[in-house]
């Protein structure tokens, strides 16, 4: 991969980053679940114009009951902070935050090295291997 590809992707991967951890708690949460929807995208979801609740059965299918029961309350979540006039709480970006990062983990394990590639370079993700990795600087 050419330096400044795999530049412009970590560019990006932080972009991302930086709104995952905004000091409006709403606006993280909204971003986590647009990258949550991407990373079920990836794993075989197919989305068209549905309310996000409606995939719930679907999500069920490709990650088991406990997490469609995680996905419904993130839906919620995610409800709460796009139409919700109130605050958000730290709890909630943290709530959506620990199931993004099952769900990337879970996607990551199973994908094949060309899905990889795409993960990484085409839909900047951040990678659950690369933020993990021992002795990485």
């Amino acid at each position: 991969v050419p330096f400044y590809w795999a530049d412009a992707c970590r560019r990006k991967v932080q972009a991302r980053r930086a709104d995952f951890e905004s000091a409006d708690c709403a606006r993280a949460v909204a971003c986590q679940f647009r990258a949550l929807m991407e990373w079920l995208e990836i794993a075989g979801l197919q989305t068209d114009d549905r309310q996000f609740s409606a995939y719930e059965a679907p999500v069920r299918a490709l990650m088991g009951d406990a997490y469609a029961k995680a996905y419904a309350q993130a839906v919620l979540l995610w409800q709460e902070a796009r139409y919700s006039e109130h605050e958000m709480t730290q709890d909630a970006r943290a709530r959506m935050q620990a199931l993004l990062d099952q769900t990337a983990k879970t996607v990551w394990a199973r994908a094949k090295r060309r899905q990889r590639f795409h993960i990484r370079y085409v839909h900047h993700l951040d990678v659950p291997e690369a933020n993990n990795c021992e002795g990485c600087t």
